[in-house]
């Protein structure tokens, strides 16, 4: 295919023609289906976002809460069991927000074990696991918006992460 692609352009070189002259303009799937790319997002936003996303479980519940920089926190439970935290953040007091972080902890009956952990992050990509001070094994995400992201970007980031809270639930119980 590329090497037919490459005598066609050649010969519309050779001989003056645009060899494309006829054809419709090529489209940028990725922003054609995704959407407007954005580099910040509103509280309303994100709750549209999130009331999208398909999250596995029985029943799925957001709460907010505003956090002690005065920016939205969303909390997602499946039942009563926490799946994912969503927070803002910005660089700047006052600022725009400037990134997303997801997090989501498991109180253990003993510590985590680090050996464990590190399991788990050699072994998935785009979360990273943690012991935190108290013992509890933490996982988490951050997405920068400031390069710019589209709205099904983040919701896929978010679905995606919720997945991985199921798993991590689960891979630490074995």
């Amino acid at each position: 295919m590329r090497m037919i692609l490459a005598l066609t352009l050649l010969l519309g070189c050779l001989t003056g023609l645009n060899a494309f002259q006829d054809t419709a303009p090529i489209k940028n799937p990725s922003t054609e289906s995704s959407g407007q790319i954005v580099t910040s997002l509103t509280e309303l936003e994100i709750r549209e976002i999130l009331a999208a996303v398909p999250f596995k479980g029985e029943k799925i519940t957001i709460q907010e809460e505003k956090d002690s920089e005065g920016l939205m926190a969303y909390y997602v439970y499946d039942d009563k069991s926490i799946l994912c935290a969503l927070y803002q953040y910005s660089d700047t007091e006052g600022g725009p927000v400037t990134s997303l972080g997801l997090s989501v902890g498991n109180r253990l009956a003993r510590a985590a074990d680090m050996r464990k952990i590190n399991e788990w992050n050699a072994s998935r990509r785009y979360v990273k696991a943690y012991v935190d001070r108290e013992g509890d094994a933490m996982l988490s995400a951050d997405l920068l918006l400031t390069t710019g992201v589209t709205k099904v970007t983040v919701k896929e980031w978010v679905r995606m992460f919720g997945e991985f809270s199921h798993e991590f639930t689960t891979f630490l119980k074995n």
